[in-house]
């Protein structure tokens, strides 16, 4: 069985307006490994996706199971294969960087007699989205973190370290990275003036999510002070992205804290 992921596109590709300069996708195939799928004697059953990439792109996989400990088959366009066993029971995952444009084959194989449902989550990063390089303004700045959120920031999480540099300018930069147990990434800006900063940034959001649903809020700290919050929501998509942008809850703090992520 070959299935052109294209047309599973057709349900699963957001409008990426906000984030044009950073085309980064995801989406997940729920399947099954069927009796009736073909087998290959020397590999197995197996179920065929095919995929186009282009070089310099930036390929995700995590792959689930409860039925089958899966085999996960990469083919180039050229034919050359590369081979991803599973790293914990029933589940592989892995990231490839593709240097070859064209068709890929996506092989997921269980042995001959293996059956069963199966979850697996394909994220894609085109080459501007996985280059880290600093951001020029706001807007560049919530557009790639927010990019990264659709694919859960499986391309850089592991550099969590360098993600400072992104934004370094005199009136705010990155302090601190994280994520938290929700897989929500946190960051921490200081800044020089809270007010004028936590409004350059609203300002931005308004401006280059237009289209996203966009509310303010405010409450007292235990201090007496105010916290002030901006969300946005990305609008008609069934699981939505969210940017959160909230001022210190400690009276006197020039920082401003920023949540990207996805409601799951």
């Amino acid at each position: 069985m070959k299935i052109k992921i294209f047309i599973l596109f057709f349900f699963a590709l957001r409008v990426f307006s906000q984030s044009a300069d950073f085309n980064v996708r995801s989406f997940v195939i729920k399947d099954e490994l069927k009796n009736s799928d073909p087998v290959e004697e020397n590999l197995g059953r197996f179920n065929n996706f095919e995929i186009h990439l282009n070089s310099g792109d930036k390929v995700a996989i995590d792959f689930k199971s409860e039925n089958f400990t899966p085999l996960i088959v990469f083919v180039s366009p050229n034919g050359k294969k590369q081979v991803h066993y599973p790293q914990n029971g029933k589940a592989t995952k892995f990231v490839e960087n593709i240097h070859e444009s064209g068709n890929w084959n996506l092989f997921i194989v269980g042995g001959k007699n293996d059956a069963g449902k199966y979850v697996c989550r394909v994220s894609f990063a085109d080459s501007n989205a996985v280059k880290i390089k600093p951001l020029k303004n706001l807007c560049e700045f919530l557009k790639y973190f927010s990019a990264h959120a659709e694919a859960r920031f499986v391309f850089i999480k592991d550099f969590a370290d360098r993600l400072k540099a992104l934004y370094e300018k005199p009136e705010a930069k990155i302090a601190s990275v994280k994520f938290d147990e929700e897989n929500n990434l946190i960051l921490t800006l200081n800044v020089k003036n809270t007010a004028q900063a936590f409004e350059n940034i609203s300002g931005a959001l308004y401006e280059c999510f237009e289209e996203w649903n966009i509310k303010e809020s405010a409450r007292k700290n235990k201090d007496g002070g105010k916290i002030k919050t901006i969300t946005a929501i990305e609008s008609n998509v069934k699981t939505p992205r969210i940017i959160k942008i909230s001022t210190s809850a400690t009276n006197g703090s020039n920082t401003i804290n920023l949540k990207f992520g996805v409601l799951e």
